[in-house]
């Protein structure tokens, strides 16, 4: 699954769409997208990439197999994940505990439970039942 994303656009502010659109189009082919995976290990969101000779090396971390012929049928099959409309308020809650244990370093286990103690708080103050 998928937390956080980008998402592409070409507003119609943009001085040259026709030009927008051919960045997109090349950052997302698949070559491009199997090179991020190789440069970066960003997972590519196009199939197409899977067939990319990139994605069918060895990784040593693995054994020698391609993890493509698991991971990519994986892919496939990973529902589109459901967002509470609770979503984002608590996990701005915990992700400045995040920011508490690695900014101002904040004992992690202080951190998860101040920020588990203030999600039930405002989880029930929006009503919803713990």
């Amino acid at each position: 699954a998928n937390n956080g994303g980008s998402f592409l656009a070409i507003t119609k502010f943009c001085r040259e769409p026709k030009q927008a659109f051919e960045i997109i189009t090349w950052l997302l082919n698949p070559a491009n997208q199997s090179r991020g995976f190789t440069d970066a290990t960003l997972f590519p969101s196009t199939p197409a990439s899977y067939r990319q000779k990139a994605m069918r090396a060895p990784d040593p971390f693995f054994g020698g197999q391609a993890t493509i012929d698991v991971f990519g049928p994986a892919a496939k099959e990973i529902p589109v994940a459901y967002h509470s409309p609770y979503d984002y308020t608590l996990d701005q809650v915990v992700s400045d505990q995040l920011r508490a244990v690695n900014a101002l370093d904040k004992n992690p286990d202080r951190a998860w439970k101040d920020a588990m103690s203030k999600c039930r708080r405002i989880a029930e103050h929006m009503g919803v039942q713990i």
